[in-house]
C-alpha cells in the first residue's frame, strides 16, 4: 500500500494539465463590483431609503463620507485579491490605508456633538 515517493511524482506529472494564472487583482476587483454593485444597490434602495437623501447628497462631508466608503471597499477588495497571488508585492496590503483615513475622518465629523 506504501508508494515510493518518485513513483509518486511521476504518476502526478504524467496526468498534468497546464492550469490557467489569475487574473490581475484588479480585474477581479472590476469583476466583483460588477456583481456586488446591483446587489448593494437593491439592498440600500429596499430597506434603507431615506426620506431626506437628496438633501443628505447636497451635504460635501456626507459625499466625501459615502466616497470614502467606496474608495475603501475597492482598494481592501483590491488589496485581498493580490494577497492570494503567490509573490506578489505586499505593499499593496496599504492601498485601502488613505481611504480608509479619509472615511474615518469624515465620519468622526458627522458625529452628534455631546
Amino acid at each position: 500500500m506504501t508508494m515510493d515517493t518518485e513513483k509518486l511524482i511521476e504518476r502526478l506529472a504524467e496526468v498534468v494539465e497546464p492550469v490557467r494564472p489569475l487574473a490581475r487583482p484588479w480585474i477581479r476587483t472590476a469583476a466583483w463590483l460588477l456583481v456586488a454593485i446591483p446587489y448593494v444597490a437593491l439592498i440600500v434602495f429596499v430597506v434603507s431609503l431615506r426620506a431626506d437623501l437628496i438633501s443628505k447628497a447636497s451635504e460635501w462631508r456626507y459625499v466625501i463620507e459615502q466616497l470614502a466608503a467606496l474608495a475603501t471597499g475597492i482598494t481592501a477588495a483590491t488589496a485581498a485579491f493580490a494577497t492570494v497571488i503567490p509573490g506578489s508585492d505586499r505593499k499593496c496590503l496599504f492601498l485601502p490605508v488613505l481611504p480608509l483615513a479619509i472615511w474615518c475622518s469624515a465620519a468622526a465629523h458627522l458625529l452628534p456633538r455631546t
